[in-house]
């Protein structure tokens, strides 16, 4: 099993105070390698272990409920090809308040470049 502070960055920071009291932290460490767009991961993860659970809630009889990361990302595909064939306006009005799996899919549909989280 992977050592669980090997995934966290050392927090070696560096502090600026600004004059209206700001405080900025910059990390001294250097940004690595990382995927140009957001969905890079779920294809990864797809392919290496496409069985594992991935988006998981409770269900009403406290089961555990959700997809794989290879239903995940069929499902992505899926809603990407559809989003292409929308409206812009029609597209906007979806990312108010849909699931995680709408927001990944609209990256490689080029329509979730905007989107942020609350």
């Amino acid at each position: 099993m992977r050592n669980p502070m090997e995934l966290i960055a050392p927090a070696d920071v560096e502090l600026t105070k600004r004059a209206d009291g700001t405080l900025v932290l910059r990390s001294r460490q250097p940004l690595l390698e990382y995927p140009s767009r957001v969905g890079a991961w779920l294809e990864h993860w797809a392919a290496k272990a496409p069985n594992r659970s991935f988006l998981l809630q409770r269900s009403p009889t406290d089961q555990w409920q959700g997809v794989t990361y290879a239903e995940a990302l069929a499902k992505v595909r899926r809603i990407a090809s559809w989003l292409l064939q929308q409206r812009s306006a029609d597209v906007e009005r979806l990312f108010s308040d849909s699931p995680a799996v709408i927001h990944l899919a609209a990256n490689p549909a080029g329509a979730g470049s905007s989107w942020s989280a609350p």
